[in-house]
């Protein structure tokens, strides 16, 4: 009869113990990476809303797509887009029209188009500064392959 006891406790002492561990292991949120970072495919730009830069608009464009970024996307379109930078002192006469934003944390970063007139606008603290790109059609494959 005391071998039945023993048991007996042994199996509660196990059943209160999983129990608890199955609380706690229910409590602990697992960590998950979010993206800081997204791009965005702009549209028409409204000169009323030149200053805005919220869910519809980035400095007065319209906001048309968005997509998430992880940190590692934003180092490969980086990398495609300085790959892409003008070498030397050349400036473009075509009027700059950015297609995509890309923020960080809700903060604008770079504004910059690949096609019509090939330029990005580097958004800083101290200022902003801007690059003439090649018209490089990696830069589209990198960006399409983002958006999918």
């Amino acid at each position: 009869m005391h071998y039945q006891i023993t048991n007996t406790m042994k199996s509660l002492i196990l059943l209160v113990l999983a129990t608890g561990l199955c609380f706690s292991c229910n409590g602990v949120k697992r960590s998950v990476a979010t993206p800081s970072y997204s791009l965005y495919y702009l549209g028409e730009r409204d000169e009323a809303k030149a200053d805005i830069v919220d869910e519809t608009f980035i400095k007065g464009y319209k906001i048309l797509k968005s997509t998430p970024l992880q940190d590692s996307d934003v180092k490969t379109l980086r990398t495609a887009l300085n790959n892409a930078r003008e070498e030397g002192d050349i400036i473009k006469k075509c009027p700059f029209e950015p297609v995509y934003a890309l923020t960080s944390k809700d903060t604008l970063v770079l504004l910059f188009d690949i096609e019509y007139c090939p330029r990005m606008e580097e958004i800083g603290a101290v200022g902003n500064r801007q690059y003439e790109l090649k018209n490089d059609p990696r830069v589209k494959k990198v960006i399409e392959k983002l958006f999918k």
